[in-house]
C-alpha cells in the first residue's frame, strides 16, 4: 500500500479534503459515539479530535521534526478510533515507519483493528498509564482523556501522584484531571530530541493544580510552542472547553525563546509573543504578562480582582 499517494477525491470537510480512509474513520467514529450516552464519554473522557484539527496539529509539526527524511515511530497514548494516526499517515506518508496507538475502550479497540488493519499501526488494549514504557518513540501526538479529578478514584489518583513524582520528582495537585498525568508520564516513552504534541485544555496555564505541568515544561522538556484557541472558538462540540496545542522536545532547556501563539487558525495565529523560557514561572500563570496590565490593549478582569474558582461549578 502506497501511503505517500492518498486518495483525495471524495470527502470534504471545511475546506479540507480528506481520504477515502478517513472518511470511513469517521463513520466508525460517529458510530461508537451514537452507541454511548454523554454522561458515558464524559465519564472516560472520550472527545474525538476534529479531521481538520488532527490534520492542522500534524501539518504544523512537520516544522518540528528532522529535515533529514527519517522515518519515524509514532505513538499515540489515547488513539480512539485514529484522527492522529489517519492525519499523520496522510501527511507524513512513507516517513511514518510504524504508530502504536494505546485505547482501554475495547469498542474503539476493536474498531482500531480493522480500520487500521494493513498500515504500519499497532492498536493496544491497555491503559497508557499502566503500560511499561520503552524509549522508541520519535514523535508523541495525543488529544488525551478529558476526565476531571473528581471523575477519578482516590486510589487512581494515588498510583498516578506516585508514578509523576518517581519519574520527575514533581508533585502533583489531587484536582489535576486525567490528562495532566498523561502528559508528563509521556517523557519516559520519548527518545532524546523527540518531539510530543498534545491537544488539552488550555486550563493547565492558570489554575493551581496546573503547576506540575508548568513545572515540567519549564524544566523537565524544551518548551516550544503554545497555541491557545479563543475562549469562545470551542473545538470539541460535546465539551465546553478552551483549548491549547502544546509542542516540547525531549531535551533539556536551553534558554530558548517559547512561542505563545492566539487565535482560531495554528497557521496563520492572530497574535504572536516570543518568551524567553527563563521568565516562565511555574508559580505563576502563563504566560507572563509584558504589556503593563493589559493583554492585546484590554484589560482583564484579574487586573483588578483575585480570582478564586468555585466548588459548584
Amino acid at each position: 500500500m502506497d501511503l505517500g499517494a492518498p486518495n483525495l477525491r471524495h470527502g470534504e470537510i471545511g475546506i479540507v479534503k480528506i481520504t477515502d480512509t478517513e472518511l470511513r474513520r469517521l463513520k466508525v467514529q460517529n458510530a461508537i459515539d451514537a452507541s454511548k450516552t454523554i454522561e458515558n464519554r464524559r465519564l472516560m473522557g472520550q472527545f474525538a479530535t476534529p479531521s481538520e484539527l488532527a490534520r492542522a496539529i500534524v501539518s504544523e509539526t512537520i516544522s518540528c521534526l528532522p529535515r533529514d527524511g527519517s522515518t519515524l515511530a509514532m505513538l499515540e497514548p489515547s488513539m480512539g478510533s485514529g484522527s492522529f494516526v489517519s492525519a499523520a499517515l496522510d501527511l507524513l506518508g512513507k516517513r511514518i515507519r510504524r504508530i502504536r496507538g494505546y485505547e482501554l475502550d475495547s469498542d474503539f479497540y476493536r474498531a482500531s483493528l480493522d480500520l487500521w488493519n494493513g498500515y504500519p499501526v499497532d492498536p493496544i488494549h491497555e491503559d497508557f498509564t499502566r503500560a511499561v514504557p520503552k524509549p522508541s518513540f520519535d514523535l508523541v501526538v495525543a488529544n488525551p482523556p478529558y476526565v476531571r479529578h473528581h471523575s477519578l478514584r482516590s486510589d487512581e489518583k494515588r498510583r498516578l501522584q506516585e508514578l509523576v513524582r518517581a519519574r520527575h520528582g514533581i508533585d502533583i495537585s489531587g484536582l489535576a484531571g486525567l490528562y495532566c498525568y498523561f502528559l508528563l508520564l509521556s517523557k519516559a516513552w520519548m527518545k532524546p530530541d523527540a518531539v510530543g504534541v498534545w491537544l488539552i485544555p488550555s486550563e493547565w496555564m492558570a489554575v493551581n493544580y496546573g503547576r506540575a505541568v508548568r513545572r515540567f515544561l519549564a524544566g523537565s522538556v524544551k518548551l516550544l510552542r503554545v497555541h491557545k484557541f479563543d475562549v469562545s472558538d470551542v473545538r470539541f462540540s460535546d465539551a465546553l472547553v478552551s483549548s491549547c496545542v502544546v509542542w516540547f522536545r525531549n531535551v533539556k532547556p536551553d534558554g530558548n525563546k517559547v512561542e505563545f501563539t492566539y487565535g482560531a487558525d495554528l497557521t496563520h495565529p492572530e497574535r504572536r509573543e516570543s518568551i524567553d523560557v527563563s521568565s516562565l514561572n511555574p508559580d505563576e500563570k502563563w504566560p507572563p504578562r509584558t504589556d503593563g496590565g493589559q493583554a492585546g490593549g484590554a484589560w482583564r478582569i484579574g487586573d483588578f480582582f483575585d480570582i478564586r474558582r468555585g466548588n459548584a461549578t
